[in-house]
């Protein structure tokens, strides 16, 4: 512990050592100095002092002058007089000018209880200060921060008299100052009521918080001038939990919500023009099925029955000629309105891939098989070259590919008048990613380089003499990117006006996943004669409710060697399930009385609760190409979908899967897409 540092004011050397002695056996260790007169206690002053004990009657100096020097310039320091002589009335007057304690010098063995005394009283006065100035300190900061909060802020006890309250508050309420001044609170609190939109819901929330001061609330209340004010309050603790009273703040909230009710219409709006805008587009997807279904149905004959009147050979060569016009004017037609569809779908963004296995050479070849006699008819030479080495099979969607290899190949026969078209194929690979190419050369008009970018735009063409030359709706090219696109590659052109074209065809080559099951046998049109039952004999029923393509469907099954079982609706298909062994059965969708899916999901009852049936292999046979159809085929239990115009090779194809399926029983036929 540190010396007490004392400053003694003393003229009598005997008296200053009792003084000193007096201190000493109360067990104070002592760093003193003495002085006797003015000047020199003045100069003593700039020490570091504890505590000062003064006599009264000095020859030059007396106590209270000594204590008006002292308390000029240390006014904390405590000041105790002692004296042999000096009277109460002096004593007091001492006390009252700031004396700390005074002591007669007889009596100098209470001088260390008071010195104690005294210092403490400085210690607790000391403290008392430091507290009282961090008080007002953080004060002065509370107070700015309320007087600058943007929410109104009001501070009430417990039974409502206020505290405090900023100007915001004062702003929002519009309370006037005469108002503010008024020491009766309940003369504002009325005040502000009468403001409100509903003064009777703000008056017994107010009442019913007062009565219950521990609860929080946050609300919404209006003033009659429109101004919307979020309330929030609760109670006002102290460490104990104690409740001292209640705290109000108001915020104004009067732009957000008018700016959350326009955006609330507005919103209404952004869904009331999408709920239009998806009446418009599915009205628009009806519209074409519709128009797709009606078409389709009648070009099933059309090109069905051209085929067959093809294939007789007592058929004039001026004969075979028409007929050879016919399908292709219905190919055309059919192809336009694939286009049309085609480019909805992408609109729509409901264009899908449905990827398999197939041989990247053979889809060449059907594609060469396809348009050759539309290259030998403008007496230009067709050519596949394939750059060795070539995967045997690739992950992806053949349907897809072949889609767009054969619109890109009869672009190029289309604007050729002269010279070649060569579809060639390549693979290899880039930073190790293998990839597979298709390129498509021709020696036709060309397309000048700043009109590249224009010929994949839909509904466009190089130039308007372009299209009035060789006809086209301008969608084949911008369909083509958009399905190479979803194929997860790339469509480029290089080009120049009077030189050629050539189109490549990128994509990955990508690993199929585990389970992905291999190609279906696939077969070309001379393979298909009456033989084929023999080789995949079928009990068949042939459900279809026009009556011109049932002849239709019925000629091709037999030119196959079939000889099916017919029903016009699907009650009679039911009937007729429920009386024969049927290993197939072709079912039209759209029929009178009882439509395709309906009597599939019949039928399928029927095999689960009659032991005798086994699982007969359905494939849809319809002129509907909509996608959720073709699922809806698959949910009632059908196994495949074959799209009218129907063609021979598909429906191989598809009677081909048939055999398959009655000839593995345990497998469970399921979809085949």
């Amino acid at each position: 512990m540190r010396p007490l540092r004392l400053l003694l004011i003393e003229d009598n050397q005997f008296d200053a050592e009792l003084t000193l002695r007096a201190l000493r056996s109360a067990d104070f260790d002592l760093d003193y100095c003495r002085v006797e007169t003015e000047a020199d206690l003045v100069a003593a002053l700039d020490r570091e002092i504890d505590i000062v004990l003064s006599d009264y009657c000095l020859p030059q100096l007396n106590g209270l002058r000594a204590l008006e020097i002292v308390k000029e310039s240390r006014p904390d320091v405590p000041f105790i007089i002692i004296s042999g002589t000096i009277g109460e009335e002096t004593a007091v007057d001492a006390i009252k000018k700031g004396a700390t304690d005074y002591l007669l010098k007889d009596r100098l063995a209470r001088l260390g209880s008071a010195v104690h005394h005294a210092l403490e009283q400085s210690r607790l006065t000391l403290e008392r200060r430091r507290i009282e100035s961090k008080l007002r300190w953080r004060t002065t900061f509370f107070e700015a921060m309320v007087n600058s909060s943007l929410d109104g802020l009001l501070v009430v006890q417990t039974d409502g008299k206020k505290i405090l309250q900023n100007a915001r508050f004062n702003e929002l309420m519009g309370i006037p100052r005469h108002i503010i001044d008024d020491p009766d609170d309940k003369v504002q609190l009325a005040y502000v009521t009468g403001r409100m939109k509903d003064p009777q819901s703000f008056s017994a929330r107010v009442a019913f918080l007062y009565s219950h001061p521990a609860e929080i609330s946050r609300d919404i209340v209006e003033l009659v001038d429109g101004t919307i004010l979020d309330r929030h309050t609760e109670p006002v603790r102290n460490a104990e939990g104690e409740i001292y009273g209640r705290v109000w703040v108001f915020r104004d909230v009067t732009e957000d919500r008018r700016h959350e009710i326009e955006m609330a219409a507005t919103l209404a709006r952004e869904q009331d023009m999408l709920r239009a805008a998806q009446a418009g587009n599915r009205a628009k997807n009806e519209f074409l099925a519709v128009i797709s279904h009606e078409i389709r149905t009648p070009m099933n004959s059309i090109l069905g029955f051209s085929d067959l009147l093809a294939g007789m050979p007592e058929l004039p060569s001026n004969c075979l000629d028409h007929v050879k016009t016919i399908s292709s004017s219905a190919e055309c037609l059919l192809r336009i309105l694939d286009d049309v569809l085609d480019f909805s779908r992408s609109e729509a963004g409901e264009m899908k891939v449905e990827k398999t296995f197939f041989s990247p050479c053979e889809i060449m070849q059907d594609v060469h098989t396809f348009l050759l006699p539309l290259a030998e008819e403008k007496q230009l030479t067709f050519n596949l070259d394939i750059e060795a080495p070539v995967p045997q099979q690739v992950w992806n969607d053949a349907g897809r590919l072949r889609q767009v290899l054969i619109n890109l190949v009869r672009n190029a026969i289309k604007f050729t008048s002269v010279g070649s078209i060569t579809l060639g194929v390549r693979s290899g690979a880039d930073q190790e990613k293998p990839w597979i190419e298709y390129s498509i050369r021709d020696t036709g008009i060309g397309v000048a380089p700043e009109k590249q970018s224009l010929i994949f735009e839909p509904f466009t063409q190089a130039d308007y003499s372009t299209s009035r030359l060789h006809g086209g709706t301008g969608l084949g090219l911008a369909i083509s990117r958009r399905l190479v696109e979803l194929m997860a590659g790339t469509l480029t052109l290089e080009s120049a006006s009077g030189k050629g074209s050539i189109f490549r065809v990128r994509f990955p080559i990508e690993n199929a996943p585990p389970t992905a099951d291999h190609p279906a046998e696939t077969f070309e049109d001379k393979e298909l004669d009456e033989a084929f039952a023999s080789e995949h004999p079928l009990s068949i029923l042939l459900v279809e409710d026009d009556l011109v393509n049932l002849k239709l469907m019925r000629m091709i099954l037999r030119k196959l060697g079939y000889n099916p079982f017919v029903a016009h609706d699907g009650v009679d298909a039911v009937k007729i399930y429920s009386e024969q062994h049927l290993d197939c059965i072709l079912m039209d969708l759209q029929m009178p009385r009882k439509d395709g899916l309906q009597a599939t999901s019949e039928i399928r009852c029927l095999e689960k609760t009659s032991p005798g049936h086994h699982r007969t292999f359905i494939s849809a046979l319809t002129a509907n190409i909509v996608d959720e159809i073709r699922q809806q085929c698959f949910e009632a239990g059908m196994d495949a979908y074959l799209n009218k115009p129907v063609r021979r090779t598909l429906l191989a194809n598809t009677l081909a899967m048939a055999w398959s399926h009655t000839h593995a029983p345990s497998r469970s036929g399921g979809p085949q897409p």
